[in-house]
């Protein structure tokens, strides 16, 4: 019994130290994320962010790798886009972020309502009804589709 306890205490001091080994090298991995550690493209990508990459969180680190990780995979148009965007992001104020990070929860809250009326309005249509909204959006999808200074989908945005 006493080398079964102490077998156990072993195996779980073993766990516990391990685990805490990891955890300290994953916080040091994503801590460690200071400029010179990124890989060029995302530096490249990032320079607007340069001067406040070392006040930024963890967690907006990680955000902005994701970022940069997108804007690697994405097509010419969209990287210019997206540069377009980091820099005018970049150029805010640390209280411009904070409203424009308010107002965009804001307008997604309210997306979100819009989507659930919207789904409330479509269960009262009849039949009938709902074949014409879906023929309306089926001919909007081939404009979409056909028209090559679109971006794909676009036609179903529009109100």
């Amino acid at each position: 019994m006493t080398n079964r306890l102490l077998g156990q205490a072993r195996d779980l001091i073993f766990f516990l130290g391990l685990s805490a080994l990891l955890a300290l090298q994953t916080h040091d991995a994503l801590a460690g994320q200071n400029w010179g550690s990124l890989p060029p493209s995302s530096q490249e990508f990032l320079a607007d962010m340069r001067n406040d990459w070392g006040t930024l969180t963890d967690t907006e680190k990680r955000k902005w790798l994701k970022v940069a990780e997108r804007y690697r995979e994405a097509p010419p148009e969209k990287q210019e886009k997206m540069r377009q965007r980091i820099a005018s992001w970049a150029k805010l104020s640390p209280l411009e972020r904070k409203q424009a990070r308010e107002n965009f929860k804001t307008l997604r809250e309210k997306e979100i309502e819009h989507r659930a009326g919207n789904w409330q309005d479509y269960q009262t249509l009849d039949e009938e009804q709902r074949d014409r909204l879906k023929d309306e959006q089926k001919q909007k999808r081939m404009q979409t589709q056909t028209n090559p200074k679109l971006p794909p989908g676009a036609a179903a945005y529009r109100r």
